[in-house]
């Protein structure tokens, strides 16, 4: 081969290269790893809706930072994950459809465009309400979801608690955590302290960040028919903390850093779970890393 067609073959090579450096480190920037990339890549409709919810949550995180170099990677991020929720609801993913609902409506990603909004809530129900009906799970959430919300379909919140019930009864811990909120506030079924404590424990066992939260306020301060006990409090604390629910990464901090909530004292473990709440965007947490900064030493 000529030497003037190997040093274009090797540009292209390099230029192509470089692009790919790039869409890695924009997806590694995500969270996104190699192997969900690639099988969106192909095709994969789940995957491309991960990875477009992978951009969509770091943009969230971005868009409330008040740093204005943010701003500019939130709003890029934001258009990545509208390029993903659209290629897979493209193929029929109700959760992508639903999320391309959201983006208009909120204008993320995408001007707000309320008539394109209904549209796609539109498409999202039609499908979801077929998977519900035919004993799919997450359909069943949704569908309660869509109700409760009004998003495509008339709101009623009495249907909105009967199909989360029908997904919190099989085990479903994001239903699970739902039903609790029904029966708390009253949406579309009796309150009931008891059986939102119920639910709650049922969801938090699980992992559910949310239903966690909900058991360390509970113990922390008494309610819905359970006794304040701050043993039990400290133990859903450090679950819910475990499990990445930032609001408890702070708490924990503070319990740890100055002594408290049932936490024996220890600075270090106290700018452990600052740095953690810190880095999933806490103000708080980031305030007392600024004030601390002397007891940084792990």
């Amino acid at each position: 081969m000529p030497l003037r067609h190997r040093k274009k073959w090797s540009l292209i090579f390099l230029a192509g290269l470089f692009g790919l450096v790039l869409a890695n480190s924009a997806s590694a920037d995500a969270g996104i790893s190699v192997g969900p990339q690639a099988e969106a890549e192909r095709g994969d409709a789940i995957a491309q809706e991960k990875i477009a919810t992978a951009y969509l949550k770091k943009a969230e995180k971005l868009s409330i930072s008040e740093q204005p170099r943010n701003a500019g990677r939130a709003a890029d991020l934001f258009l990545k994950a509208m390029s993903w929720y659209r290629k897979s609801a493209d193929q029929g993913n109700y959760d992508a459809q639903f999320h391309m609902g959201d983006a208009y409506a909120k204008g993320l990603g995408a001007p707000r465009d309320k008539t394109k909004a209904a549209y796609w809530y539109r498409k999202a129900i039609d499908g979801v309400r077929k998977a519900a009906q035919q004993g799919i799970v997450d359909a069943q959430y949704q569908l309660g979801r869509a109700y409760m919300l009004g998003k495509g379909i008339s709101q009623d919140k009495t249907k909105a608690a009967y199909w989360v019930a029908v997904a919190a009864k099989q085990g479903y811990a994001k239903a699970q955590y739902s039903l609790g909120e029904d029966y708390i506030h009253g949406w579309g079924l009796p309150k009931n302290d008891a059986k939102a404590y119920h639910w709650y424990t049922k969801a938090a066992k699980q992992g559910y960040d949310k239903a966690l939260s909900r058991l360390v306020t509970a113990y922390q301060y008494g309610g819905w028919g359970v006794p304040k006990n701050p043993a039990k409090a400290a133990y859903w604390l450090k679950r819910a903390a475990e499990h990445g629910e930032v609001g408890a990464e702070q708490q924990l901090a503070e319990a740890y850093y100055f002594g408290g909530s049932g936490m024996a004292k220890n600075k270090s473990k106290g700018i452990y779970w600052y740095k953690k709440a810190a880095k999933q965007g806490d103000k708080i947490a980031q305030m007392a890393l600024d004030e601390y900064q002397d007891n940084l030493s792990p």
